[in-house]
């Protein structure tokens, strides 16, 4: 086969689910239809699943996607995520997603079934964690529990203890709504551990318990200041917009309560409701104000995740969002290195930086590592969701923390 397509995510990527394994999560409308979250394999038909047939699930897909029958029947047709592969890729798991149980103590309206339907895992889960040790135990990689929420799975300490120490761990963060306190949790963060990512979605508990489900605003504050006391650069807050949280009102609010909890020091993410394909001008300039004034108290800690920027663009963007003209370096070479790049405008984009992929080529510009920002003075996009926090730090220890871009892309 002559590669001509792929994903980063399903090149990369494992989610393990209740009663399937998935490729990627990512969403995206066809003709106002939502689409994505690729399923790989049905557990229903066959619970017995190892490491190697979720990898040959995968070279199938990869091969579809690049066969001539390829067309709008597949569940990958029309993806904003399949990009052009000059060379072609080796399929290697280096991004593991646990979503193995669908129990939440909340019912936020963005969210759906899947992520609080109830279910457990129909496979041994443990095992299925000490097969890809096998086989991926000395490659760096990455961890997310989410759910559901993780703090109610029994089996949460086993798998992130297991986690933490037979695998060598690149990043690992857990999705939790907080309303739990773990002293687990605040030991792992101390000692830089795991990071953590909450939504809140509301700057008063009435838009709380409208959004989220329950009445749990003050607990889950509380909460974060806990965690936050000792290293809240691990800890990540999120507002995710959707119907009922839009106004700048509610972000003045949510803005006013991080700094009454003192969480400036945490770092911020803004996302979208995945079920709209596409963000009105109004909703824009709320989130271009939430983005300024949460940079002004978080020292430029906030970014825009992958859900919130297709949406973005698919609006008004270009009204409120402008390349300046000139050229940049793009620190970070998958989907996100990608849609910058792609906003931007080839002409715009000086080269790529990338500490793992150095000396290879991204759309025909060369990826170098950290140390070729010292060579010039030109402005630097981060162009990571998970890694933004880590990356920022090694840019201002560089001396360069100036010429970070704080604005939307």
């Amino acid at each position: 086969m002559v590669q001509a397509l792929k994903c980063d995510s399903l090149v990369s990527s494992a989610y393990l689910a209740p009663n399937e394994i998935r490729g990627c999560c990512k969403r995206f409308h066809i003709n106002g239809e939502l689409k994505g979250d690729l399923k790989l394999i049905d557990l229903k038909k066959d619970n017995n699943i190892t490491f190697e047939k979720i990898l040959n699930s995968k070279k199938k897909v990869l091969e579809e996607i690049n066969s001539s029958d390829f067309s709008k029947e597949h569940p990958c047709y029309g993806c904003p995520w399949i990009v052009e592969d000059k060379n072609p890729s080796k399929i290697k798991i280096t991004h593991i997603s646990f979503e193995t149980e669908s129990i939440c103590n909340m019912r936020c309206s963005y969210c759906s079934e899947v992520y609080y339907g109830g279910e457990k895992a129909i496979y041994d889960v443990k095992k299925l964690l000490e097969d890809f040790q096998k086989h991926i135990s000395n490659d760096e990689i990455s961890i997310v529990f989410g759910g559901g929420e993780p703090l109610l799975n029994k089996d949460f300490k086993y798998l992130l203890d297991y986690s933490l120490n037979n695998f060598n761990i690149k990043s690992l963060r857990i999705f939790t709504n907080s309303t739990i306190k773990s002293e687990d949790i605040k030991k792992y963060i101390d000692m830089g551990k795991i990071f953590i990512t909450t939504s809140i979605d509301a700057g008063r508990a009435e838009t709380f318990k409208k959004i989220r489900g329950i009445n749990a605003f003050e607990k889950v504050f509380k909460n974060l200041n806990y965690y936050a006391q000792n290293n809240p650069s691990q800890i990540t807050v999120k507002y995710i917009f959707s119907e009922g949280n839009t106004t700048q009102e509610e972000v003045d609010l949510y803005l006013a309560k991080i700094k009454e909890e003192r969480l400036e020091s945490c770092s911020f993410q803004i996302s979208s409701d995945f079920k709209k394909d596409y963000l009105n001008l109004e909703e824009i300039k709320v989130i271009k104000s939430l983005k300024e004034k949460l940079d002004e108290i978080s020292n430029g800690n906030t970014f825009l995740d992958d859900h919130l920027a297709p949406r973005l663009i698919a609006g008004n963007k270009d009204k409120l969002f402008k390349s300046k003209g000139e050229q940049y370096i793009v620190w970070g070479a998958g989907e996100h290195a990608k849609r910058i790049y792609e906003r931007l405008g080839v002409e715009n984009v000086s080269f790529f930086i990338d500490s793992y992929k150095k000396d290879e080529l991204l759309l025909n510009r060369k990826i170098y590592g950290p140390k070729s920002l010292i060579n010039n003075n030109l402005p630097i996009y981060i162009a990571s969701v998970r890694a933004y926090p880590q990356i920022k730090k090694i840019i201002e220890d560089m001396g360069q923390a100036e010429r970070i871009i704080t604005e939307p892309y």
